[in-house]
């Protein structure tokens, strides 16, 4: 099966909207968003903003989505330890250092 990342246009003005490329790979958007995933893992510079996809074009498009998948992770990753305390408490678990800034996830 062809890369995914024949696909997708360079630069984001060029940007390409989700249904339109799952319509063209012939694929439904679930299994569009992993493709995307495993490309993205073996390494394609595949970008995304509220245009669609796109192969980064230039480092300052590759630096913006960058910054945009960083602030992503970090709240989720947030989301996660605040979820993990409150199963704690919910448990009467709760320890020193679930209240430490930066503690370490287990």
């Amino acid at each position: 099966m062809d890369k995914i990342e024949r696909y997708i246009p360079i630069g984001k003005e060029n940007a390409i909207h989700q249904r339109e490329l799952a319509e063209i790979v012939g694929v439904n958007t679930n299994k569009l968003k992993k493709k995307i995933k495993e490309a993205r893992l073996e390494g394609a510079m595949i970008c995304s903003n509220g245009n669609g996809y796109f192969i980064a074009g230039n480092k300052e498009e590759a630096r913006t989505f960058y910054h945009s998948m960083r602030k992503q992770a970090i709240t989720r990753f947030n989301s996660i330890k605040l979820i993990k305390r409150k199963l704690r408490e919910m448990d009467g678990q709760i320890s020193l250092f679930d209240n430490v800034e930066g503690a370490k996830l287990e």
